[in-house]
């Protein structure tokens, strides 16, 4: 990928970042919230740039497998294969359930405009449903 295709998914992701704290400021938010959402972006068919933050459902680890903190703070699967005792990252594994996307928005830099796509009452969400992706360091 290109450079700039990087500083420009970087650009959508700080404008988006900043519209999602106007609508949703850091004192009205699920304390939990920031240590389990992802966010990400790609092109659309208008070559504007759509970013979702999103959830992802809890990670039902089967009997092989383990969930470890990689000193990034974001947790891999990791399989144990029983015979050899050699340890694999899994790298997917597919979800039960879909995503939870609870912002969205389009970012067009032609026009100079985002248009959100998806805004959830994030008050309604339960962090019980939900993958922790970040250890809480503040805690």
């Amino acid at each position: 990928m290109s450079r700039n295709y990087d500083d420009d998914n970087n650009k959508a992701v700080r404008i988006v970042w900043k519209k999602f704290e106007e609508i949703h400021p850091k004192e009205t938010r699920p304390e939990w919230l920031e240590n389990y959402i992802t966010v990400s972006g790609k092109k659309n068919q208008n070559k504007n740039w759509v970013i979702r933050i999103f959830l992802i459902p809890k990670i039902q680890l089967k009997a092989d497998q383990q969930l470890e903190w990689g000193i990034d703070g974001i947790p891999t699967v990791v399989r144990t294969d029983q015979t050899t005792g050699k340890r694999y990252m899994v790298i997917c594994d597919g979800l039960t359930d879909e995503i939870k996307i609870i912002f969205e928005a389009e970012v067009d830099f032609t026009n100079n405009l985002i248009n959100i796509l998806i805004d959830t009452e994030l008050d309604v969400l339960n962090n019980n449903k939900y993958q922790m992706l970040r250890m809480n360091s503040e805690k």
